[in-house]
């Protein structure tokens, strides 16, 4: 067991240098992050990585929709430069539509952080099978104040249900972890 203090990077940076110390890919770890906004998440992990001298490839994706508040705009341009500044890709497409761009089993790990109410669920479903047996979801706002905690909940237990064969998610057969900063995580079942 490990703890991650204290922000969601943290807690992304700490499952991924884990999973490289545990595992033997032969490859770079492979990462998405799905609601990029201020590319805040993506800057702490890309930052610890590069400090543990360890090998990725991290894929952003958040469509920017068209915003009135010209802000917004600077919001942008900022996560987009430091994106292409880092040589990291990023895709500027709806959440729902980039899984389609990448073969199952492609990521080790997937961080949401993009819709905050139902569509969450329906972007744990399109994600799943990009994940590899093994790799780990990862999403952020686990809080009362959003509605994602039943959503997240019931989505985990489908999917892994389906995947293990089992009919009961509370059997404690497949843990669901809460971390810091108001983020959870799972390991999808090999």
């Amino acid at each position: 067991n490990f703890e991650f203090c204290c922000a969601r990077g943290d807690v992304v940076s700490g499952l991924l240098a884990q999973m490289h110390r545990e595992s033997n890919l032969g490859r770079s770890l492979r990462v998405v992050e799905v609601g990029v906004w201020i590319a805040q998440t993506s800057k702490a992990v890309h930052g610890v990585m590069r400090d543990q001298n360890i090998s990725m490839e991290y894929y952003g994706v958040d469509p920017y929709p068209e915003f009135d508040e010209p802000w917004m705009h600077d919001v942008r341009r900022t996560a987009l430069n430091w994106y292409a500044d880092e040589h990291i890709r990023f895709l500027e497409v709806e959440s729902l539509k980039a899984p389609a761009l990448f073969d199952d089993d492609f990521f080790d790990l997937l961080f949401l952080d993009s819709n905050h109410d139902a569509g969450t669920g329906l972007e744990l479903l399109a994600w799943y099978p990009k994940i590899r047996p093994g790799g780990i979801i990862v999403g952020h706002d686990f809080v009362n104040t959003w509605p994602i905690q039943h959503i997240v909940m019931d989505v985990f237990c489908q999917l892994e249900n389906e995947r293990l064969g089992n009919d009961d998610c509370g059997d404690g057969s497949k843990p669901f972890f809460l971390g810091a900063d108001s983020t959870f995580y799972w390991y999808k079942s090999i």
